[in-house]
């Protein structure tokens, strides 16, 4: 039977026990705002129990084990619900920024310099050859450009800060993978041949996966010797002991492009969830779009715009133009490939316009280019105009460029050209009606064949003697009588190989005009004409009573204008050609302007443009425009002409995005749209993700942490339990004292 001495060693157990618990309770106390830190809770057993042949007698209490009070499933909730949360989050966090850069609406944004360089166009529409208004179209269309290089170069850098975030990213998985390898061999070497566990270490490792589970996708499993095993996105990284660390590397397809590797060598297989999920989602998809979207719109710009400006002239015409781009723009590889801008049998021309030094037209001429030409061949046409050089060139960046130059040594431009313009620059048939006065049918064309040459025949001159005004004694002195009339005619050439049967609608190759003042005759009208003789083919004589002008002008088998040789004659008449030739008025259809280039190719290579590259990092106002007096404002070098710069203020009225659904300015509303649809879309997810994760992480607070309250009432408990042990230990005590003095 157990004596006084068992029971003062069972008080003694229940002293140790609760001593033991309180200090788990001091613990916990010290720990409640640790985020890593588990609750911890003594187990206790009762002591071995003895029997002494009648009776089994308990011995006390002991402490077993001391636990972390851990919900692994929860864990598991909570970990895979952060994963989802911090990609959202990260996700939303970078849209802000994104949204940010766009800096609309305000004053500062690309709207409003959209908005002031449609406005600017609108005011040189209202005086054209104001040099104060040209240079605000001018300071408009540059701030325009440069406003979007800026967006451009801040998405760039926000790019670069995500790579940056990126590399952060990583190396947060390193050192945290290398944590739990090494936290793994630290609660091993504590635990092995022990009974009890190694909670701090393992409060430690739960952080660490925590935390990992923030950045990654990652599944584990503790093995039976304490380790926990972790793979990423199905890539095992913690081996026990052991961990993998990711790496960046240059791509092997394109160095300039990042992609993550393991250490061994496996590329990364990107994870659903996880703030390095939303990291390079940001990095290989939003921002991408987002450049890719305002690259469209800067090209959306650059054509719509330069399809208008490059069809105009500036104050003066030009002596030297050039492309900015080469064939490779017209989606072909070399000079001679054939181009793919008409379909089969389809014709379209380009007309190139000569000036004297007042501005003035002195002819015109037009090639013919047809499905079959390449650019090499355009350039040839172009160089077979009297009076112009046309070819192509190779540059560091452009292979093929169109070089335009007045032919200045040769001689050709013998009538007084100075300059000339890609324009088809008609301004009237007879603006001082000597054509009427001579009986001219002002608006029939020759009615000649392909195989012979055109004629246009005045009225019987004889007639004149009997005007009252005229009242000449013969014919000679018709054709010697000054007519008092000043102004200027047009000769024209068309080709007849594209007429239509039974129409005189071919494409014109040749326009001559010709000045002449109040002190002309018949005579001089005509010598002035055959001033034009020896380079164009025209040339005009008195034949009986009439004054017939006539031409040897041809087209070869190869649609290019001839003056001789060739293989079909052209077609002559008065009328001016505008866009396709009338038979039987002056009056030019809707929608004329003059423009001289129908194939819609000196937008494409960029000559005669506003704007020069093609995206929003390229985007620049063209060199050529150097000054006010070198902007083109106008379809025709004539005063009074503003039908271009309206045109491009009314640009902004015309659906020519998406399919023509939308204006340049709405397509640009729409890039800006469509951020602030993610950046609302994101942050809903996000918000969702949270709140989410806010109730496990409650859950898990509620049964893992710490509630000060609650381990007070259980030190209160505790601390009663050791002063009644302390109490029964005294008693005993006593007990065998007075024992042992009555012995």
């Amino acid at each position: 039977m157990p004596g006084l001495f068992d029971g003062m060693r069972i008080s003694q157990s229940g002293i140790r026990a609760a001593r033991i618990l309180t200090e788990i309770v001091s613990n916990n106390l010290a720990n409640a705002t640790n985020p890593d830190y588990t609750r911890q809770q003594g187990r206790l057993t009762s002591a071995d129990t003895i029997w002494d042949g009648r009776h089994f007698f308990g011995q006390g209490v002991e402490v077993r084990e001391i636990v972390r009070i851990r919900d692994e499933l929860l864990d598991e909730q909570v970990r895979n619900t952060q994963s989802s949360s911090a990609k959202y989050k990260v996700i939303s966090d970078w849209l802000h920024r994104v949204e940010s850069t766009y800096n609309e609406p305000s004053e500062y944004g690309v709207s409003q310099a959209l908005n002031d360089f449609w406005g600017s166009w609108q005011t040189l529409s209202q005086d054209p050859r104001s040099l104060a208004a040209r240079s605000g179209a001018i300071s408009s269309a540059e701030n325009l450009a440069q406003k979007i290089n800026a967006l451009h170069t801040r998405l760039d850098d926000l790019h670069t800060q995500v790579v940056s975030d990126l590399q952060t990213r990583v190396a947060s998985i390193n050192s945290l993978t290398s944590e739990i390898a090494d936290l793994n061999n630290q609660i091993f070497e504590l635990e092995v041949g022990r009974n009890g566990k190694a909670n701090d270490l393992r409060d430690a490792r739960d952080g660490a996966l925590d935390r990992l589970a923030e950045i990654v996708d990652i599944s584990y499993f503790e093995g039976a010797n304490g380790m926990v095993n972790v793979t990423i996105s199905g890539h095992p990284t913690v081996i026990e002991n052991k961990s993998e660390e990711l790496d960046i590397r240059p791509s092997l397809a394109d160095t300039s492009q990042l992609q993550l590797v393991w250490e061994y060598g496996e590329y990364y297989r990107n994870s659903e969830n996880g703030a390095l999920a939303g990291v390079l989602e940001v990095r290989d998809n939003y921002i991408p779009a987002y450049q890719a979207e305002l690259d469209s719109f800067a090209n959306l710009l650059i054509t719509e715009v330069n399809k208008i400006y490059a069809q105009g002239v500036a104050l003066e015409g030009q002596t030297l133009i050039e492309s900015q781009l080469g064939y490779e723009a017209l989606g072909v590889s070399a000079a001679n490939d054939t181009l793919s801008l008409l379909s089969s049998g389809e014709y379209r021309s380009i007309f190139i316009s000569f000036y004297d030094d007042d501005g003035k037209i002195i002819r015109s001429h037009g090639i013919v280019v047809d499905s079959d030409d390449s650019l090499q061949d355009i350039a040839d046409k172009l160089n077979g105009i009297t009076g112009l050089n046309a070819s192509l060139i190779s540059s560091t960046d452009a292979d093929g460029k169109l070089h335009l130059e007045l032919d200045t040594t040769s001689g050709d431009n013998a009538l007084g050209e100075v300059s000339f313009a890609i324009s088809n620059n008609t301004g009237g048939h007879d603006t001082g009606s000597l054509l009427r006065t001579l009986g001219f049918d002002q608006t029939a064309k020759s009615t000649n064949t392909s195989a012979a040459a055109p004629v246009l025949s005045s009225m019987d001159l004889s007639l004149l003697q009997d005007i009252n005004q005229w009242n000449e004694k013969s014919l000679a002195d018709v054709q010697a009588h000054v007519m008092g009339i000043a102004g200027r005619f047009t000769i024209n050439l068309y080709e007849t190989f594209t007429e239509t049967a039974g129409k005189t609608d071919g494409r014109l190759m040749q326009q001559l005009t010709i000045e002449y003042d109040v002190n002309d005759t018949p005579t001089s009208i005509r010598n002035k004409i055959n001033a034009l003789t020896a380079d164009f083919g025209v040339s005009a004589s008195f034949v009986g009573n009439e004054l017939q002008i006539t031409s040897t002008a041809q087209t070869d088998s190869n649609g290019e204008f001839v003056l001789a040789g060739g293989t079909d004659y052209l077609r002559m008449s008065f009328s001016n050609e505008y866009r396709y030739p009338v038979e039987t008025d002056d009056t030019p259809p809707d929608g004329y302007t003059g423009t001289g280039d129908e194939l819609g190719l000196l937008y494409r290579i960029q000559m005669n443009t506003l704007y020069s590259g093609d995206s929003a990092s390229t985007i620049a106002l063209d060199e050529t425009v150097s000054t006010p007096e070198k902007l083109n404002a106008a379809y025709l070098l004539a005063d009074g002409d503003n039908r271009l710069a309206l045109a491009l203020a009314e640009l902004d009225q015309l659906r020519v995005a998406d399919s023509a659904r939308f204006s340049v300015s709405e397509h640009y509303a729409n890039v800006v749209a469509s951020v602030g649809t993610d950046v609302r879309h994101q942050d809903q997810l996000a918000q969702h993700e949270a709140l989410l994760l806010q109730s496990f992480v409650n859950e898990r607070a509620s049964i893992s942490g710490v509630n000060v309250d609650e381990e007070l009432g259980q030190m209160l408990a505790y601390q009663r339990s050791y002063e009644a042990n302390a109490r029964m230990f005294a008693t005993l005590n006593q007990m065998v004292e007075e024992i042992l003095r009555l012995t």
